[in-house]
């Protein structure tokens, strides 16, 4: 996989096109691999060599060591599988409209037309006569990454029509996020001219400007993985905006001010955390000294080191396994690799249940229905 690294980069354009001057401001701050990055590229490599190996393409040693081990994971075997399985049925698709749709895998492409030395890494390409598709391969599973209007999807459909634009005679552009894990797969399709003009009119500029370290910064959900989080002025700034009140301010807050306080509580939150974690951090690595404040060891639960050891001592002294043990399922993920889908269903299904979830309060964005107390409580009464 390729490794070069660009200021500008597709993976990072959430962040620097809403906050331009974030791009130079991260590069004060040391590239860190979180064990989520981590698992994330060892997954995108067994994606490459599956997918190189079913293209006919020469593979590494490692690469040959990935496709004949098959991994130790089982969820990451079964992810990059469904991975393959529709980058081929999507190929397959392209192919039966132009014979010769072409498959790049890790392709790396360039659209420094566009945005100064930037460039990007796709995982998969499809160029065929009619669509250009551009698909990228999600493992994470704690935030679902939408497909629609996904700024580094269009970034690389944008480099991918300035290398195949004068080859091939689509003009459809079609972008998808594949994301196993949440089972989402989510994207959209535009028009080249769409594409352009996006790229033209909003990307251009706002690069000229991060390049340059220019422009304001902007406070929202893309600050999550800015390496500058926990110590942006502009984020602090935004996080204490609705509790700076005048001395003539009423004792309590009226509830047409709860919308604008909501809307500042989940950065305010975040930054909250990334502050704590970018001190500890400081303190832990660095041996920095903040005033007031000192490092303790955490607290931590006693455990038995050698559960078979220690259940033989107590048998040993008198009590039987009866007594000191429980016996309890397995978790349901765990009993549905054991026994697969089907005969999970097939097995299990009728003891199964999944609660209706508590009201909770999130933003209309939410892709989530609307909560309808009267339709749950017709629900309740049918059951």
């Amino acid at each position: 996989m390729p490794s070069r690294h660009a200021i500008l980069g597709a993976s990072s354009a959430h962040r620097w096109l809403a906050c331009p001057p974030s791009a130079r401001l991260c590069e004060q701050f040391p590239d860190t691999e979180t064990p989520y990055a981590k698992e994330g590229t060892i997954a995108h490599s067994y994606c490459e060599a599956k997918l190189s190996r079913l293209t006919g393409l020469t593979l590494t040693e490692e690469q040959q060591r990935l496709v004949e081990n098959g991994g130790d994971d089982e969820e990451m075997a079964e992810c990059t599988d469904a991975y393959v399985d529709f980058v081929t049925e999507e190929w397959n698709a392209a192919k039966a409209e132009t014979p010769d749709a072409k498959l790049l895998i890790e392709q790396e492409l360039d659209f420094a037309d566009y945005v100064p030395e930037g460039f990007g890494t796709s995982d998969a390409v499809i160029v065929s006569d009619t669509v250009l598709e551009v698909i990228d391969f999600k493992y994470g599973k704690g935030v679902p990454v939408e497909g629609k209007g996904n700024p580094q999807l269009r970034l690389y459909a944008l480099g991918a029509y300035l290398a195949l634009g004068s080859l091939y005679d689509f003009e459809t552009v079609k972008t998808v996020v594949f994301q196993p894990r949440l089972n989402n797969i989510s994207g959209e399709d535009l028009s080249v001219e769409e594409l352009l003009t996006w790229a033209e009119e909003y990307v251009k500029p706002r690069a000229q400007l991060a390049f340059k370290g220019k422009g304001d910064y902007c406070v929202g959900d893309h600050c999550r993985f800015c390496k500058a989080g926990g110590t942006c002025r502009a984020r602090v700034e935004d996080a204490f905006a609705v509790i700076e009140m005048s001395d003539s301010a009423p004792a309590t807050i009226d509830d047409d001010e709860i919308p604008a306080i909501l809307d500042k509580l989940d950065n305010a939150e975040k930054w909250i955390a990334a502050i704590r974690k970018y001190a500890e951090e400081k303190a832990i690595v660095e041996r920095k000294k903040w005033p007031g404040y000192k490092l303790v060891e955490g607290r931590t639960m006693r455990k038995i080191v050698n559960q078979i050891e220690a259940l033989r001592a107590l048998e040993e002294n008198g009590f039987s396994s009866e007594d000191v043990t429980n016996i309890k399922l397995k978790g349901l993920s765990d009993l549905e690799k054991i026994l697969g889908k089907e005969k999970f269903a097939e097995v299990l299904g009728p003891y199964v249940i999944k609660p209706q979830g508590a009201p909770v309060l999130v933003k209309e964005t939410d892709r989530r229905p609307e909560y309808n107390p009267v339709e749950q409580a017709f629900k309740e009464e049918m059951k």
